[in-house]
């Protein structure tokens, strides 16, 4: 795949899609072949960086103590305050949580049940795990890049790479990276990839080389 693919198909793509109220943003999937995901070897669960952010985040930190770095924090002491109606109030709120590490059984036991289903829960490759002394710009800008590629319970992998008030170049870039790495952690590397699509939040998926639309 060459970026001048990317770019055509996300010049279709803004032709033909329906204009929207709101900012949209642009998802790539990636759909998968010959890989047998009861395998541990073979599915596919890791984060990656973006060259260029794109997302606005709300972080939820949960500390030893008051920092005043984060957009909520929540203290050892106030955990026997949320109820489990609350954390999951909390997941829909927040787009990341980060904790202590020292209080990391804690948190998972008081937060856990509901963070982990909705794939939230503090996570060490992600960063999340941080210490008192975290710089809090370099965290967000950090998680602001940051893309988790699963393959969960289906041989695709989705994620956001822009928005539609984005430049197409910054997209593509996105787009080649995210590619560009799987390629690289995949046991078959190109012969896993079967079809790459992008898409408009509200949009069809359209192929990337060939600009077609999927219905």
């Amino acid at each position: 795949m060459k970026k001048e693919d990317i770019l055509k198909t996300l010049e279709k793509i803004r032709k033909d899609s329906k204009k929207r109220n709101f900012i949209q943003s642009f998802d790539l999937v990636i759909n998968l072949k010959e890989l047998n995901l009861k395998k541990e070897n073979e599915r596919v669960d890791s984060f990656f960086s973006l060259p260029k952010s794109f997302k606005e985040l709300r972080i939820c930190a949960f500390l030893d103590k008051h920092l005043g770095k984060f957009d909520k924090e929540i203290v050892v002491d106030e955990f026997g305050k949320y109820k489990e109606k609350d954390v999951k109030k909390l997941a829909n709120e927040f787009d990341y949580f980060v904790a202590d590490g020292k209080i990391m059984g804690k948190v998972a036991g008081a937060f856990g049940k509901v963070l982990s289903q909705k794939g939230k829960m503090p996570n060490p490759k992600a960063g999340a795990i941080i210490t008192t002394a975290v710089d809090m710009d370099v965290l967000k800008e950090k998680l602001r890049k940051l893309v988790r590629l699963q393959t969960k319970n289906e041989l695709s992998v989705k994620c956001g790479v822009g928005l539609e008030n984005m430049d197409n170049n910054d997209i593509a870039d996105n787009v080649y990276a995210v590619y560009d790495y799987l390629l690289h952690i995949l046991p078959k590397e190109k012969q896993n990839i079967k079809m790459v699509y992008l898409k408009l939040t509200m949009s069809p998926c359209f192929e990337v080389g060939n600009g077609k639309e999927d219905n």
